[in-house]
């Protein structure tokens, strides 16, 4: 370049100024591409995140391949059905579903032993659904914190509550007064919806996978439904023959013998919980 100079003694000025540009843009090309390999070899040096960490990170976030996946339909049911946990979880969203079972019952019952008229019953018995509504908005929080040994100790304590409360109406009814019921309807309500509606839903997913969560879903619910209708029926027989003593004596039942199933669940928290 220098020699290009000497030699051309007048030479054109739009020219000297395109040969003086050229090594700035090839400079510039030079230090671009330089930080370019730099900054991806090492971009904690300039301040920017680890790519590298990152990309791990999210491979680790990646759902893991689930065996259900490569089946198809029946095979992944008869899979499912020839499961343990599967039978269990059954049993345990049947055993919840009776129990949430008694939010229907709750008008009759405020009538006939708090005498109240029927709206007033009606209007009474949202203790039991405000609780829920709590109970599921603290009982999703601490699904996302807890870990799962932990979390599965607090499931166990929320099913262990609700017994509490159902034998507590079982054997101190008759002396209860109204501030006692709306109370413990309340804490039935905040306790049982977060075992009834969490845990159910995250099985499903993780064991289902992405492909049959939705089938092993209806399975659950299919038999939640199907023990809901047949208590229906025969608990409107005990309430009319022996009275709601003996019909939160067959809840309280119910209750001890959902909880036994849900600890032998809870022998496999990553299916409920997520968590390893």
């Amino acid at each position: 370049m220098t020699a290009f100079l000497i030699v051309s003694s007048n030479p054109p000025t739009s020219k000297i100024e395109i040969d003086h540009k050229q090594p700035k843009h090839f400079l510039l090309l030079l230090t671009g591409v330089f930080n370019y390999f730099a900054i991806k070899e090492s971009p904690m040096s300039v301040g920017l995140p680890n790519l590298n960490e990152i990309e791990l990170k999210e491979s680790a976030c990646l759902p893991r391949e689930n065996p259900l996946d490569k089946l198809n339909w029946s095979s992944a049911v008869m899979h499912m059905l020839r499961d343990r946990t599967v039978w269990l979880m059954l049993l345990f969203v049947g055993g919840t579903t009776v129990l949430m079972e008694v939010q229907s019952f709750l008008p009759l019952f405020l009538r006939q032993y708090l005498k109240l008229d029927m709206g007033s019953a009606v209007y009474a018995s949202c203790s039991f659904q405000i609780g829920s509504i709590g109970g599921v908005i603290f009982g999703g929080y601490l699904y996302d914190k807890l870990a799962a040994k932990k979390l599965t100790m607090f499931l166990n304590l929320c099913m262990i509550v609700c017994t509490g409360c159902y034998i507590f109406y079982w054997r101190m009814l008759p002396v209860m007064s109204k501030v006692d019921v709306f109370y413990t309807l309340f804490v039935i309500g905040f306790f049982l919806s977060i075992p009834y509606y969490l845990p159910a839903s995250v099985f499903s997913m993780v064991y289902g996978g992405q492909r049959f969560s939705g089938t092993l879903a209806a399975l659950l619910e299919s038999l939640g439904f199907l023990l809901t209708m047949t208590f229906d029926y025969y608990a409107a027989v005990v309430v009319k023959e022996h009275g709601w003593s003996t019909f939160f004596g067959i809840l309280a039942v119910a209750s001890m013998g959902t909880t036994a199933i849900f600890f032998l669940v809870s022998s496999h928290p990553t299916l409920i919980t997520r968590r390893h």
